[in-house]
């Protein structure tokens, strides 16, 4: 088959109430040269008959057993024939030059991965909940990976050459939160140069019932499982990285998003820190924050390693739930 220019992989399950939506915007591109991915995980709705009714020839479409997100974007990977890939979520509308301008960004730069500015939209209201990763220039991560460790976690809102994409850890339980991290965390350490198109080019849809408000006690142990899987087979000059990006996910997210015992997951991450990440407390520095070229980012990782280490996340937590409570806000750490 013919090499695209860029792969989009979409995973879907029981998405037809606004697959259309999605596909309208991604099958619209102001770019020539693409193709379109779609992995129907097992849907029990209309999704396959939203599918089979698109007659556009950039588009395949493949069926499987229900096996969670992680295993169907590995197919879609499996399927693709593009030199650059990138991801979509079902629910969700790029703008008409999402793939055209991180494209020529990435081309002109060389940049492993290119990344675009994007928007969170509240689902019901249709109103922008709040803007993010609007940044302009060049990463050189060559030399210090822990640069990445501020960005976003999400797939969606960036271009990756597809060789960086071949090598993906797989954890033996795929966790239900924080895959996307995992991805990412995975193919960083051969990340070599990230640029970024400051334009917002990507719609993010966010429904009242998230993830994070049913997680169950097996969600957070498989995740901490997977992270702790990833370290085992981490480059030691990157452990850093590693420990950062799970200390955002499993210290950070989990405590603050998620509504239940938060003493207790807290308790519970001190000990898997301890645990898996010894020299934790020593994984971010001043000076890995000084010498950073988005620095102010970098800090607020800074700030919630220093909390854990006072041992004040916990008040900090109830702080900005009240906060949150109190005027019907999500304060975003």
């Amino acid at each position: 088959m013919k090499k695209s220019a860029v792969s989009i992989i979409i995973p879907i399950y029981n998405a037809a109430a606004f697959l259309d939506r999605c596909l309208d915007a991604v099958l619209t591109q102001d770019f020539d040269d693409y193709e379109v991915i779609c992995i129907d995980d097992g849907s029990t709705d209309n999704t396959h008959d939203v599918l089979m009714s698109r007659k556009e020839s950039n588009l395949r479409c493949f069926r499987q057993e229900n096996s969670g997100v992680w295993k169907a974007r590995l197919r879609g990977l499996s399927e693709t024939h593009g030199k650059y890939i990138t991801f979509c979520d079902s629910d969700d509308r790029p703008a008409p030059n999402w793939i055209s301008a991180m494209y020529d960004r990435a081309v002109s730069t060389g940049a492993d991965i290119t990344f675009c500015g994007f928007q969170r939209v509240d689902a019901e209201s249709g109103l922008t909940i709040s803007r993010e990763m609007s940044l302009s220039g060049v990463i050189d991560a060559s030399g210090d990976k822990l640069q990445l460790a501020f960005l976003n976690s999400s797939l969606w809102n960036k271009l990756y050459k597809a060789e960086l994409l071949t090598s993906i850890y797989e954890p033996q339980r795929p966790p239900r939160l924080a895959e996307d991290a995992l991805l990412l965390a995975s193919i960083y350490p051969h990340t070599g140069t990230v640029a970024f198109v400051q334009e917002i080019l990507y719609d993010n849809y966010m429904h009242g019932s998230s993830a994070m408000s049913r997680v169950t006690q097996e969600d957070f142990d498989l995740t901490r499982e997977a992270f702790s899987g990833l370290r085992k087979i981490y480059p030691p000059e990157n452990l850093k990285l590693c420990t950062c990006i799970t200390f955002i996910h499993c210290a950070v997210s989990f405590p603050l998003l998620s509504r239940v015992d938060t003493r207790k997951i807290i308790k519970e991450t001190y000990e898997f820190l301890y645990r898996e990440f010894p020299n934790w407390k020593k994984a971010i520095t001043l000076h890995d924050v000084s010498v950073n070229k988005y620095r102010g980012k970098m800090i607020k990782i800074y700030f919630a390693f220093l909390l854990y280490r006072l041992h004040l996340f916990s008040l900090f937590v109830s702080v900005w739930r009240f906060i949150s409570d109190k005027f019907g806000v999500t304060i975003k750490w």
